[in-house]
């Protein structure tokens, strides 16, 4: 009896269970369609207009419902199923009021970009869906304000996403146009900007693979973009930390020297642009590579000479704008007295002074070579300061 009673006591605590089960099935298939039915809300809510008759409805399907990401089953459509070259004649043939329509699909991509990225099952259909949009952005009858929108959106997105939104940013960037027209305002610089703020907060190993060669290229862009002084300020310096983190010191000192330009006499002068100053300097006289040129700029940079002769600075850098000039224009013997004066500043700096005197003799023998046709090896050993004259050949050697 006592084993009956256990059999229909399981045989009940069976059939609950499968009963939970049941329901516990029934419960995530209505939540599975309710979410379905929102994305369908958001996306195939019907504008009244021409967009919803005839072609665009095929394109529009392509773009935002058979890529299928809502259904957690979604498979990537091939390229061929993107855009045809019939769907493309037919959208250069659209009247403002079917363009009207196309805008409210990028309006609906750029307001929903969130769920996009949430409900997505892989990268590759993120991407999909953004070159659909792409194909679609020159019909935007609200074209610069698209393209802001949708590179804003993709600079705060989830780092999880980083190396995706970059390769996404750089497509939005290429696909620009490089000439300046009133439709597109400038909107590479813009692009540029955001991607390499992104650049800037993503792993170093993603910032090598992205930016390896294109620094160089960035250089001649900046060039070529006539963008306004504080756009120009906030490029070139976000272009010297990206070469900076990358490890390019030639391309870093490059970019530091070009935002240093842009700081006239009309600019206020803050604590960080001044340190930023002094870091280029620094950086300068610290290099391996004797550029002359590098000192010339620098020392006659609006922001340097700050540096001696804006009191509230020239007790913090005054010495160092002294040691720039003695490696500018200088010689030996000004370097030596210097460093008898100054010694604890140079450490401070992280300079040192037997690297430096090796630079200042080359430096002052240079200068003396432009100045005099011929001159005696023990004069030149007393204005290098150089006791033997194995080490003045060694010196001249190296040059």
């Amino acid at each position: 009896m006592a084993d009956y009673e256990r059999e229909v006591a399981d045989a009940e605590t069976k059939s609950v269970e499968e009963d939970d089960s049941e329901e516990k099935e029934e419960k995530e298939e209505e939540e599975e369609e309710e979410e379905e039915e929102e994305i369908d809300e958001i996306f195939f809510e019907p504008t009244g207009g021409p967009f919803y008759d005839g072609q665009n409805v095929d394109i529009a399907e392509r773009l935002l419902i058979n890529v299928r990401f809502c259904n957690n089953k979604g498979q990537v459509l091939s390229q061929e199923n993107l855009l045809t070259q019939k769907d493309n004649d037919y959208l250069d043939s659209l009247d403002n009021e079917a363009i009207d329509d196309l805008q409210y699909v990028l309006d609906v991509f750029v307001e929903n970009i969130d769920l996009i990225y949430s409900f997505s099952i892989n990268n590759e259909q993120i991407e999909f869906i953004f070159d659909c949009v792409l194909a679609i952005l020159p019909y935007s009858s609200k074209y610069q304000q698209s393209v802001e929108r949708i590179s804003q959106s993709l600079t705060t997105q989830d780092d999880k996403f980083a190396e995706l939104n970059l390769k996404l940013l750089t497509n939005l960037f290429n696909y620009l146009p490089n000439t300046i027209t009133n439709d597109n305002n400038n909107l590479r610089p813009l692009v540029m900007q955001r991607l390499l703020s992104l650049v800037l907060k993503s792993p170093p190993h993603i910032l090598t693979k992205l930016m390896k060669g294109k620094l160089e290229q960035l250089k001649s862009w900046i060039k070529e973009w006539k963008v306004k002084d504080v756009t120009k300020k906030i490029l070139l310096e976000s272009a010297w930390q990206v070469a900076r983190r990358n490890c390019d010191d030639e391309m870093a000192q490059y970019f530091l020297i070009e935002y240093l330009k842009e700081w006239k006499n009309t600019d206020n002068v803050t604590d960080d642009v001044m340190n930023i100053a002094s870091q280029a300097v620094i950086a300068a006289i610290a290099s391996e590579k004797i550029n002359t040129r590098t000192f010339m700029e620098l020392a006659n940079l609006h922001i340097v000479r700050e540096m001696k002769e804006n009191t509230k600075y020239k007790s913090k850098y005054g010495e160092l704008y002294e040691l720039l000039m003695i490696v500018y224009q200088g010689t030996v013997q000004d370097f030596k007295q210097f460093v008898t004066n100054n010694e604890m500043i140079l450490k401070s700096l992280g300079l040192e002074t037997d690297s430096l005197l090796s630079k200042m003799r080359k430096l002052t023998l240079c200068g003396i070579g432009n100045r005099l046709t011929s001159i005696a090896f023990s004069e030149l050993q007393q204005q290098l300061h150089i006791d033997t004259l194995d080490d003045l050949e060694e010196l001249i050697i190296e040059l």
